[in-house]
């Protein structure tokens, strides 16, 4: 029996080794290398990745490689010259401390000026524990607030958030494209429920400055429990959601939508990928904020940028923050788009449907 040729005896890689020890098929192993070696071009093809189908969009291997693309930051900015690397070192030596004094400022002082806005507000026995009160029982995000509150936490969130833009991370230019339809008096058509693709932490700040009034976020716990930001997040009346309790989130959107209609409360802003991308992606939308199947109003939010993409996929949070504190300068765009209308009776009775539309635009 001759010897086998050794240039025809396939090597596993060290992935196939490690999936294969830890319990993966063949077959499972082999998806996966299609997942992370196919080049876009050829995955798609494959795969028919840029199909309408949703259910078949969502199936485990698109969902994997588009996971894996809407992080990948790296791969998609240029090499840095020389320059950057002596631009990067002065301003992580100057300016970045000064950034991130500012900052750190900034919050606290809108934290502090805002504690009237918050004294003597005593909602549990004025509204959620009075049987007699319409907003018995309530969720606190749910009870309108006086219009003096809401002013003046609009004025100071609105405020802070450009100072932080601009002085703290060096967003010097940021453009807004307003493109929603106006009414008979000339005021733009909105609507309570705001969704938005989700790069980074910067884009509430973005959203805060520069919509017409300081909405609402529906947020991560840790959120409340942060020193300073908590106390802003619950003035500003966020819905707060814990990871591993979602069961009541759909009702409280759609409490919270239909309450809007008929009480002075801000406009919700749901990020409906659930996570944070790099910008070039944008990945399937849960259904949570489309169950109310209410008009939504959609803001898009993108990132110029060459050398440094600031997106939040990567760091943690300090590190994102001084990372993007150390560059020189940032840019932004935020385009309000036309609020989008269920149309169809099966746009308003298919949360599927009418998510997929939303999706699309």
């Amino acid at each position: 029996m001759s010897e086998p040729n050794p240039e025809k005896i396939p090597i596993p890689t060290f992935y196939e080794t490690f999936s294969l020890r830890f319990g993966k098929s063949n077959s499972q192993v082999e998806e996966d290398v299609d997942v992370f070696s196919l080049d876009t071009a050829a995955f798609i093809e494959k795969y028919d990745a840029n199909t309408k189908d949703l259910n078949k969009r969502k199936s485990k291997i698109i969902a994997k490689r588009l996971h894996m693309e809407s992080i990948c930051i790296y791969s998609k900015v240029d090499p840095w010259p020389w320059y950057k690397y002596v631009e990067y070192g002065l301003m992580s030596t100057f300016i970045m401390p000064i950034r991130a004094v500012i900052s750190s400022l900034t919050v606290a002082c809108c934290w502090s000026l805002m504690t009237p806005a918050r004294l003597f507000e005593n909602l549990e026995k004025k509204y959620i524990e009075n049987p007699e009160s319409e907003h018995y029982g309530k969720k606190v995000h749910r009870i309108p607030k006086p219009k003096w509150r809401r002013i003046m936490i609009d004025v100071l969130t609105r405020t802070a958030s450009k100072i932080t833009l601009f002085m703290g991370l060096g967003f010097y230019n940021i453009k807004v494209k307003d493109l929603r339809k106006k009414d008979k008096n000339g005021k733009p058509i909105t609507s309570p429920l705001i969704i938005s693709n989700h790069n980074s932490l910067v884009d509430v700040l973005g959203i805060i400055a520069y919509y017409d009034t300081t909405p609402s976020f529906l947020a991560m716990k840790w959120v409340d429990n942060t020193p300073f930001i908590g106390s802003i997040a619950n003035a500003m009346q966020c819905v707060f959601v814990e990871s591993n309790k979602r069961n009541n989130l759909t009702e409280e959107i759609k409490l919270r939508s239909k309450e809007s209609l008929h009480y002075d409360l801000p406009p919700l802003t749901i990020f409906p990928e659930g996570t944070t991308t790099n910008g070039d992606y944008l990945i399937d939308f849960k259904y949570g904020a489309f169950y109310p199947h209410f008009p939504v109003q959609p803001i898009a939010i993108k990132y110029k940028y060459k050398y440094y993409n600031p997106s939040f996929v990567i760091d943690n949070i300090v590190q994102y923050a001084l990372k993007t504190a150390m560059q020189f300068r940032n840019d932004m765009e935020i385009i309000i788009l036309p609020v989008i209308e269920p149309e169809t009776e099966e746009e308003k009775t298919d949360v599927k449907v009418w998510t997929e539309k939303n999706y699309k635009v």
